[in-house]
C-alpha cells in the first residue's frame, strides 16, 4: 500500500544536503576502516554477520543506530541508511574509478 507523500518525503530526506546526521554518517565510514567495511559488507556485499555486541564494531555501528539484530544477524537499521550508506558507497566507486581512468589518460599525454 502507498501512502501519498511517502515516497516524496524520503527523497528529500535523502537528497538533503545540510542534514547533520547524514554528514556524521559519511565522516565516520571516511574514518572508521572497520566500520565501513562491515557496512559494505552486509549492505553491498550481502554478506551474513553474527550480531554480537562484545565486537567493538558492532558495537560502535549499533551505537551510531546504524544497524540492528535481526534473528542474531547484523541488518541495516532503516531503508532511508540503506540508500544513504548504498549511495556513499557508490560515489566512492565512481570517484576511484574516475581517477584511476583520468590518471591513465594523463599518463598516454605525458609520456607520449
Amino acid at each position: 500500500m502507498k501512502i501519498n507523500g511517502v515516497e516524496t518525503a524520503v527523497a528529500f530526506i535523502i537528497r538533503e544536503t545540510d542534514n547533520e546526521f547524514f554528514k556524521s554518517l559519511s565522516q565516520n565510514l571516511e574514518n572508521n576502516t572497520e566500520l565501513r567495511n562491515l557496512l559494505y559488507d552486509v549492505l553491498i556485499l550481502g554478506l551474513k554477520r553474527t550480531f554480537s555486541i562484545s565486537n567493538p564494531t558492532i558495537d560502535l555501528a549499533y551505537r551510531y543506530g546504524y544497524i540492528e539484530r535481526l534473528k542474531d544477524r547484523v541488518k541495516i537499521f532503516n531503508k532511508i541508511f540503506e540508500i544513504v550508506i548504498s549511495n556513499y558507497f557508490v560515489s566512492k566507486n565512481e570517484t576511484l574509478i574516475n581517477l584511476t581512468a583520468n590518471e591513465g589518460l594523463i599518463n598516454e599525454i605525458t609520456h607520449f
